[in-house]
């Protein structure tokens, strides 16, 4: 039996990006918090670097895991997601 402690709970947001976003991505990503359910928890999880993104993306899912979310939810910087 798990305490409320150990559940998971929340949605962590990988973002792996090489730096610098366009202003139109940001704006975007923005309303991204309002297909959530209301009173969800959420956090963006950023990794700002070069060079593997299989790496990166390790070290995004190793964050979630010490931020105890139940889900995550891979973003890169040069999509749009399409509901929003």
């Amino acid at each position: 039996m798990t305490s409320k402690m150990e559940e998971r709970s929340g949605l962590g947001i990988g973002i792996i990006t090489r730096g610098n976003v366009s202003i139109k991505w940001m704006t975007h990503m923005q309303q991204l918090q309002h297909f959530f359910p209301v009173g969800m928890f959420w956090k963006y999880i950023v990794i700002e670097d070069e060079t593997g993104w299989a790496k990166n993306r390790i070290e995004v899912v190793r964050e979630a895991q010490k931020e105890n979310f139940e889900w995550l939810l891979f973003i890169d910087d040069d999509v749009f997601c399409k509901r929003c």
